[in-house]
Parts: structure tokens; C-alpha cells; sequence
């Protein structure tokens, strides 16, 4: 009988890895545009995000996102007030914001892509429950690279607490995803692929429509 001893993995070794995986994962077209990358991500399903007070708090939020990256946010869709993608301006969020607050579903997206088509290193997406009838969800995405360093990674975990301080969750998730982009139905059998082979990934696009989920399964 041989005793075999476990070894935990140092840190460095486990940030390698990460770097690795990261470069394994990245998928782009042939123009170079990214289609799916490591990210982490913060994803919560939680109670009381379609009544008034629900989306003062989720809009908090968004303006939160909105101002702590000024540089990097390009696009954004407001379902509520246009049908598509428009460049994110102080103009375009201003009139997104003001009509935000009489939608009885309030989703939004803001993304550092181009447009619904690229994967961003940044994102943020909210829908709250219609009537405040069922669970509200949302999901952050970060760069991988915040946690390669002590600053970047104690700016992901400040959100973590912003969110559950803010936020009454019901069932949530923080840690590695890979990040589509909004339109991610063609790539969501990498997604699937992705997070059957890596155990520690968990795949946080759409998971709330499962026809969104077999669409994507269906164009491999």
C-alpha cells in the first residue's frame, strides 16, 4: 500500500496555471475581434429587484460600474428604451437612465466591446423580475488580469461586498467564467465544452433561458 501526500499548489504556480488557461482559452475571429475569454465574473439571483426600491438599488449600481470605468465602457443596451446596440455616451446613458426607472423590467447591458457581437473585458448585466414577481439576476465581468496582482484583486472583492451588502441574494457565484459576448448564442458550445473540461469554470450567460441555452447548442 502506498500513502500518497496531496500538495497544495503555491500561489505562483496557481497564477501559471491561470495564465496558461487563459491563453488556451481565447477564442477570436479572423479579424482578431475576441469572442470568448477567462473572466471573473460575480453572478446573483436575488429577491426584491423589481419593486421600486429593488431597481434604485440595481440603478446605484450601474452608475456605480458606469463611473469606475470611464474609459474602457463603449457600448450598452437598454431593452427597455431601444432595440439594439448604441455607443455609450454621457447623452445616450442619461436618456437610458431617466426611462430606467419607469420600466416595469428594467435590463440593461454595458460592455467595453464594440458592440453585442465581441466579448468585452468588462461587463455588467441586469434584469429585474417583472411585477417583482420571481427572482431578479445580474452578473459583473472583470479582466482575468485583476488577479494577478494585490490591487486588482482587492478591487474585485470590494464588489463582491458591494453586491452582497447591497443586494438580497438568493443563490450566487464569484470566480472564473468565460465571457461571451451578448449575442452569444453561436459560441455557447464553447461555453459548454469549456466548463465541462475546466471543473472550477462556471458558465453564467443566459442560464435563466433554457432555449437560449439549446439554441446555442444547436449551431455547433
Amino acid at each position: 500500500m502506498h500513502t500518497i501526500e496531496l500538495q497544495t499548489p503555491s500561489e505562483a504556480e496557481l497564477l501559471e496555471q491561470l495564465r496558461l488557461s487563459e491563453r488556451e482559452l481565447l477564442m477570436l475571429d479572423k479579424d482578431d475581434q475576441v469572442l470568448s475569454q477567462l473572466s471573473l465574473t460575480i453572478q446573483i439571483y436575488y429577491n426584491n429587484g423589481g419593486n421600486d426600491e429593488g431597481k434604485q438599488k440595481v440603478l446605484a449600481l450601474i452608475d456605480k460600474f458606469k463611473n469606475q470605468y470611464p474609459s474602457v465602457l463603449r457600448s450598452h443596451f437598454a431593452a427597455f428604451r431601444s432595440s439594439g446596440f448604441v455607443k455609450l455616451t454621457d447623452k445616450s446613458y442619461q436618456s437610458a437612465f431617466a426611462k430606467a426607472k419607469d420600466s416595469n423590467v428594467l435590463e440593461w447591458f454595458l460592455c467595453s466591446a464594440e458592440s453585442g457581437l465581441f466579448s468585452g473585458d468588462y461587463a455588467l448585466g441586469v434584469l429585474t423580475a417583472r411585477d417583482n414577481y420571481g427572482l431578479s439576476h445580474m452578473h459583473l465581468n472583470f479582466p482575468i488580469s485583476m488577479i494577478y496582482s494585490d490591487k486588482g484583486r482587492k478591487e474585485y472583492y470590494d464588489w463582491i461586498k458591494y453586491v452582497l451588502s447591497h443586494f438580497e441574494v438568493f443563490h450566487g457565484y464569484a470566480g472564473l467564467s468565460i465571457q461571451l459576448p451578448f449575442d452569444r448564442h453561436p459560441y455557447q458550445f464553447y461555453e459548454y465544452e469549456v466548463s465541462k473540461k475546466y471543473w472550477g469554470i462556471t458558465p453564467d450567460g443566459a442560464s435563466f433561458f433554457r432555449s437560449e441555452w439549446m439554441q446555442g447548442m444547436n449551431m455547433k
